[in-house]
Order: C-alpha cells, then sequence, then structure tokens
C-alpha cells in the first residue's frame, strides 16, 4: 500500500522509494522505459487510470524497466 497520503503531490524522493522499495506497477502506478512517442499513447496510460475504480492519485514514472523495476533513465525529453 502506497504509504502517502491522498492528494500530495510526487517528488523525487517519493519517487526514488517507490523505486527502491520495488513496487510493482498496480492501478496507481505505470513504469515507462522512455517517453511516449505521440500525445494518443500518453491519452491512453492517462484514461487507464482515469478509469480505475478508486479515487487516489495515479503516477507514470518514466526511465524504469516495469518488469525489474530497473531505472535506465530516459534518452530525450519530449515537449507536445
Amino acid at each position: 500500500m502506497y504509504w502517502k497520503e491522498e492528494g500530495n503531490t510526487l517528488d523525487m524522493n517519493d519517487a526514488t522509494h517507490i523505486i527502491n522499495s520495488r513496487i510493482e506497477e498496480n492501478e496507481w502506478l505505470d513504469y515507462k522505459q522512455e517517453w511516449h512517442q505521440n500525445k494518443i499513447e500518453l491519452v491512453r496510460d492517462i484514461l487507464s487510470f482515469a478509469n480505475t475504480v478508486h479515487s487516489r492519485d495515479c503516477y507514470l514514472i518514466f526511465g524504469v524497466v516495469d518488469k525489474t523495476i530497473e531505472v535506465i533513465g530516459t534518452r530525450e525529453v519530449l515537449v507536445y
């Protein structure tokens, strides 16, 4: 279970804690190895979070392999 209270924003320390704790992907957390290549993929991930049955904040953390929770970083920053 996530340790933060609902409504708080996720900062770098929180993201680091999630990764170091090896919290697996779930209904409020999704790891991505790279930035989305187009807006449609990003919107699809956001809508997936919006369609969950809970009311907590949801997070996409980029630069992490979802199966191993290994930090690999990202190659570039895309500006939409």
